[in-house]
């Protein structure tokens, strides 16, 4: 192993030993091959992932920032699962600006295009879907939150739209799914900015519900 000294300000401590970030390693490398992408996909996924490469981004030197355009204009930075990466890429390439795990109020969808006021998730059956004894208690909890965040979207105005990963799985159904994601944020932007329904609940449902009071 071969250790270098590195000017840059932002490090991770890995063993003991501080380290430079993911984003300045493959910048330093100008890697922006398959392998860059998946590096920096692992290594800012997730609900915080956008939030610590921002700030991982910000304390880099502008020819480094520079340096991760290429690899930047194929990664999805963010994202919790490889499912939403396929689909959120397919939605960039036919034009859209869809921003993953966006939060909306309380809740976080798969995807969001504020230009369009469109949300949507893709649901695995495995965590939304009816289940053996281990993941009962934990889908019960999704189901009624699943219901609380769509009438959430509904009430302050924003368009969305639920698929499931077997629907993802299909050329026929997957298309389907592009398609209607293109239209509902094409409707929208043609119309004047959403309203919000006056009385609707801007808290998330686990603050209120009765079983977990």
């Amino acid at each position: 192993m071969t250790l270098t000294r590195s000017r840059q300000r932002r490090h991770r401590i890995v063993d003991g030993l501080p380290v430079t970030t993911p984003a300045a390693t493959i910048a330093t490398l100008g890697r922006d091959d398959f392998t860059a992408v998946k590096f920096l996909e692992r290594h800012y996924d997730g609900l915080k992932g956008a939030d610590r490469f921002a700030a991982d981004l910000r304390a880099m030197r502008p020819e480094q920032r520079a340096a991760l355009d290429s690899v930047l204009s194929r990664a999805v930075i963010g994202a919790s699962s490889r499912m939403e990466r396929l689909f959120i890429l397919d939605l960039r390439r036919k034009g859209l600006d869809v921003i993953p795990n966006f939060r909306f109020g309380p809740y976080t969808w798969d995807g969001g295009i504020p230009d369009g006021t469109t949300l949507f998730d893709l649901d695995s059956y495995r965590y939304h879907g009816p289940h053996e004894e281990d993941m009962r208690d934990m889908n019960h909890r999704t189901f009624i939150i699943d219901r609380w965040k769509s009438n959430h979207a509904e009430m302050f105005g924003w368009g969305h739209l639920q698929y499931t990963d077997s629907c993802l799985a299909y050329p026929d159904t997957r298309a389907h799914a592009l398609a209607e994601i293109l239209s509902l944020v094409e409707h929208r932007r043609s119309r004047r900015h959403p309203e919000a329904v006056p009385g609707g609940v801007n808290s998330g449902v686990w603050t209120f519900h009765g079983e977990w009071g």
